[in-house]
């Protein structure tokens, strides 16, 4: 990897967050979920740095990510350097969605109560990594 590539991880690591949200919808059981992967702003050198750094490893870069084979790819690509995400909380819930897909519609409404309470157990153990410094350190050490 080139220096200017490292260096674009860098602004990736710092720049990247993943978006997940669950919105209501008017067939199936109500719901969706959507996941997408974003870069915050930034300048055309940091653009190329970062660009120099997907190329290297393959990965799409566009503005807004959002089909699962490039989500999976970036996620993958980053899971060496997950403890220097800025939005590591983020990270983990579109991991989390992924291998853990939101039931079909042809699924009992049972088998969706039950992912929607794993959801939202999930939604709280990262809000206790977020706001519970010693929780976080227990998460690490466990690893």
């Amino acid at each position: 990897m080139s220096k200017i590539a490292d260096i674009g991880l860098g602004f990736i690591l710092d720049m990247v967050s993943f978006n997940v949200g669950i919105s209501m919808t008017d067939w199936g059981h109500g719901f969706q979920s959507r996941c997408a992967i974003r870069f915050r702003k930034h300048t055309p050198q940091q653009n190329m740095a970062m660009r120099l750094w997907a190329e290297e490893n393959d990965l799409c870069m566009t503005k807004n990510l959002s089909t699962k084979e490039n989500i999976a790819k970036w996620l993958d690509a980053l899971e060496p350097y997950v403890d220097l995400l800025k939005h590591r909380v983020g990270y983990e819930s579109m991991l989390w969605i992924l291998e853990n897909p939101m039931p079909k519609a042809n699924e009992t409404y049972d088998t969706f109560l039950k992912w929607a309470t794993a959801w939202d157990s999930k939604n709280d153990e990262l809000r206790d990594f977020i706001f519970k410094p010693t929780i976080r350190l227990g998460l690490e050490d466990s690893e």
